[in-house]
């Protein structure tokens, strides 16, 4: 009787496990267009909550007018930041209509990595050894450890600084669960990571040599089909200098419903590709909402577009591409509530 319950039990404990979201690089890795309100908020009392399968409740955050502005960020091609020759290895970048501030990454199946940030020629770092950030596909309790090392330009005594950065990172899926955000959004489904960074920075100052030793940890909140996370809490600590800063952010975006948001995105087909004369686009809109279809290149120029009339149900399009270089194209689709964009060879 006690083995028939201890086995009941494992099976339980089995179907638990293997009942977590799973998500892959389609999910979580940004595509061009993609587009994201992040709302900074206050920082006071705010912790990032236990592990586990858990509802999050973050229903409370304040947006702080003391802190950064709101922040659009948004997935644009490398070529169009005029920085690929610095950041050789990125397929995508982010950009930051705030700041200016652009965010390089390596983007494949199986791996999220971090080439490097420019902000400005005084405030940027390039990594020659990416940092690791997400493996896919991932789920709950999967984990990872990284080491990464590239140089790092800042300003320091009024003197601009080139820093050698080498550090380390393990990062974990830690829970599972509901996360509630201002606004009366509910999220199911949801992914928690936490990512544990340890570096140094090595340079010399005034011809003497200057060492900072820091700790990064992040928890973010990712569920499936979207490709930003939900909710970042972020600390950074200098080790011994008693200097910590404190970010909390999430994603204006999640308003939409999941329902919208999937069936866009995974119904949304093209064929043949590689094209040569003709681009069939098919897709499903789940409202009545009008959809603009466009077809841009790899520096971000719309070279044909069109606005689909608000009609619920399959959807498509042809495109005449017989007229076009050969190369590497996007095709975005952007409704009222989200932008979804797949690569297209033309040949």
């Amino acid at each position: 009787m006690k083995k028939q319950l201890l086995s009941a039990l494992l099976l339980a404990g089995t179907t638990a496990t293997f009942a977590q979201q799973t998500l892959t690089a389609t999910d979580m890795t940004p595509a061009i267009g993609n587009s994201f309100l992040n709302v900074n908020c206050d920082t006071f009392n705010i912790q990032p909550g236990a592990a586990g399968n858990q509802t999050w409740n973050f229903a409370g955050l304040l947006n702080t007018s003391t802190g950064p502005i709101n922040d659009t960020t948004t997935a644009v091609s490398v070529a169009s930041t005029g920085l690929a020759s610095l950041y050789s290895a990125a397929n995508i970048a982010t950009n930051s209509t705030a700041t200016g501030a652009k965010i390089f990454l390596i983007t494949s199946a199986t791996k999220l990595q971090l080439n490097g940030y420019f902000q400005s020629a005084t405030q940027n770092a390039v990594f020659s050894d990416p940092i690791d950030q997400f493996h896919f596909p991932v789920t709950y309790l999967d984990s990872f450890t990284d080491t990464y090392a590239g140089a790092v330009t800042f300003t320091a005594s009024s003197t601009t600084v080139t820093a050698t950065e080498a550090g380390n990172v393990k990062v974990v899926c830690d829970g599972w669960g509901t996360l509630k955000l201002p606004g009366g959004v509910t999220d199911t489904g949801v992914l928690r990571f936490h990512s544990s960074q340890v570096f140094r920075d090595s340079a010399l100052l005034f011809g003497l040599p200057m060492v900072a030793n820091f700790v990064l940890n992040t928890y973010s909140w990712y569920k499936k089909g979207y490709h930003a996370p939900l909710l970042t809490i972020m600390t950074s600590d200098q080790v011994g200098g008693g200097i910590r800063t404190k970010t909390v952010t999430y994603a204006k975006k999640n308003t939409v419903s999941l329902n919208d948001v999937s069936r866009l995105d995974e119904s949304l087909a093209l064929y043949p590709n590689p094209a040569s004369n003709e681009l069939k686009v098919r897709f499903e809109s789940v409202n009545n909402s009008p959809v603009t279809i466009s077809l841009t290149d790899l520096t971000g120029r719309t070279v044909a577009s069109v606005a689909q009339t608000a009609t619920q149900g399959i959807q498509s399009v042809n495109f005449d591409v017989s007229s076009l270089a050969k190369g590497l194209y996007f095709v975005q689709l952007q409704s009222a509530e989200e932008t979804v964009s797949r690569k297209v060879t033309i040949q």
